[in-house]
């Protein structure tokens, strides 16, 4: 984003205003959302209307130069990748190429390039149906190759085609040390021997966006920003805040559109207008407590079901209430340790009859605290939401939360989800529905070999067929069925290795 003299007034200009930079400043990290807006639309128009001079500059010398652009996670410009790709490609006139990129650059945090994955389905979610040459970037700059492994840079390349890529650039070559190629031998062997692998990718789910479980991220998000954050904050505070949730095995999407299941979290709501934000309650919704405050401040207490309740800052531990979702662990307890981790916790309060307590809590002497912690609640939209004001997001990495969320979000859904894992493993997944079939691919993010991996797909699928990394498959019979989803089980998902289900 630039606060030169020049864009500032222009932005006075256009809008009427007399800013100095040090007023802008000030006044945008004011809680002034739409003037946010205006100011985020002025960062989008200025990158706009370079890429559109510089694809009629390039044009006018020669019609057939194809342009690309490499993208981040910029929220700070407005996030208007439709927008950018519109004017470079002069409105669809001309094919363009697209490289999401970001920083994942070793593997001595897997995590990162996981991370980096989800920040560039969120680039793709955007992008018009005419790009389709997406190419992502494998970052192994500056070319000190041992700080990624030729096994994380080959996996790195399949994972980013189901995030909405139909390809991969390896940014590999160590050509400015002048070493010898030789260094980048293994690097090359293991890419060529997942090319099974990508042709698979290529086929089966390059280019396509996943569907199942979104956060509430959308282009403008950097308007949401707490009073005081705007300029130095980031608009990936709405987008990246349930990793340990999705490391469970849930399906993640990155647009509203793909979406059966909405994860809620802080003032999200300040850019989306009534509509949007009806439109979501009016579906399956999943929430921390200060979304349905913010919620119930904007008017919407109708559709929330419940209400803020005071602060409970010591000693808070959940108990799961008799419940359906809770069959086989009521009684049992989540403590999140207040006294080495600071998070949520609130007494919640029901404002509608209808509305149901799922867990409350408790302190050490089993004397409650709070009458609910979990509560659902079935809107006049027929909307179903739940709130949870006890660490929703974090420490709910044990078998009991997620034999409950598995319940839980099987509910709010209306079994719409497209696939989960049933088993109690850490796997990544996203999953595509193509007409009557559905593609659940699987990511093992850790260093174990996984055996057995039960996996659950909706539909009435008798059979799946199930490819591994070398491209070659096996058909496996559904285990169970339950009405709603077909249950198979995986013979294994190795270690940093990455599975396909057709079914």
């Amino acid at each position: 984003g630039c606060f030169c003299d020049k864009c500032i007034e222009k932005f006075n200009k256009k809008n009427g205003f007399d800013f100095t930079r040090e007023t802008l400043i000030e006044k945008l990290n004011s809680d002034d959302v739409e003037l946010r807006k205006l100011w985020l639309v002025k960062q989008s128009e200025a990158i706009e209307n370079i890429l559109y001079l510089i694809g009629k500059a390039v044009r006018s010398v020669d019609e057939n130069i194809t342009l690309g652009f490499m993208t981040g996670e910029r929220y700070f410009e407005g996030y208007r990748f439709d927008k950018w790709a519109e004017a470079l490609s002069d409105g669809g006139k001309y094919e363009i190429m697209w490289r999401p990129g970001g920083g994942a650059y070793t593997d001595y945090r897997f995590d990162e390039i996981v991370e980096k994955s989800e920040q560039t389905g969120r680039q793709c979610a955007y992008l018009p149906s005419y790009v389709t040459e997406i190419q992502y970037e494998i970052e192994n700059f500056p070319y000190q190759v041992v700080k990624k492994t030729p096994t994380s840079t080959a996996i790195e390349a399949a994972w980013s085609m189901t995030s909405g890529c139909t390809g991969v650039a390896f940014n590999i070559l160590p050509w400015e040390s002048s070493e010898d190629l030789d260094v980048i031998t293994p690097h090359i062997k293991a890419i060529n021997k997942l090319l099974p692998l990508y042709n698979l990718l290529k086929e089966k789910t390059a280019g396509k966006m996943p569907f199942g479980i979104t956060t509430p991220w959308k282009q403008f998000s950097q308007a949401s920003l707490p009073k005081g954050n705007f300029i130095n904050g980031g608009g990936d505070t709405f987008a990246n805040f349930a990793k340990e949730l999705f490391d469970l095995g849930f399906p993640q999407a990155y647009h509203r559109d793909n979406s059966a299941l909405t994860l809620l979290k802080g003032e999200f709501g300040k850019c989306h207008s009534d509509e949007e934000l009806i439109d979501i309650l009016s579906c399956g919704v999943y929430s921390d407590v200060s979304s349905i405050e913010y919620l119930n401040s904007r008017g919407f207490n109708n559709l929330t079901g419940f209400k803020k309740g005071e602060a409970i800052l010591v000693d808070a531990i959940e108990r799961y209430l008799p419940h359906e979702f809770n069959e086989g662990i009521e009684q049992r307890v989540r403590n999140c340790r207040q006294a080495f981790n600071f998070g949520d916790s609130f007494s919640l309060i029901a404002t509608d009859d209808k509305a149901v307590k799922v867990a409350e809590l408790v302190d050490y002497h089993k004397n409650v605290t709070a009458e609910c912690s979990l509560g659902l609640f079935e809107n006049e939209k027929e909307g179903r939401i739940a709130v949870a004001s006890y660490y929703p997001y974090t420490w709910i990495s044990d078998s009991n939360k997620f034999s409950e969320f598995k319940k839980l979000f099987r509910y709010l859904s209306k079994n719409q989800l497209p696939s989960y894992v049933e088993s109690f493993v850490r796997i990544r997944n996203h999953s595509f529905v193509n007409e009557n079939k559905i593609i659940v691919s699987l990511l093992n993010p850790t260093n174990e070999n996984y055996f057995e991996v039960k996996v659950a797909v909706k539909g009435d699928k008798e059979k799946a067929e199930i490819f591994n990394q070398s491209g070659n498959s096996y058909i496996k019979e559904r285990e169970s069925f339950d009405g709603e989803y077909s249950f198979f089980n995986l013979d294994s998902l190795p270690s940093y290795e990455i599975a396909l289900i057709e079914a």
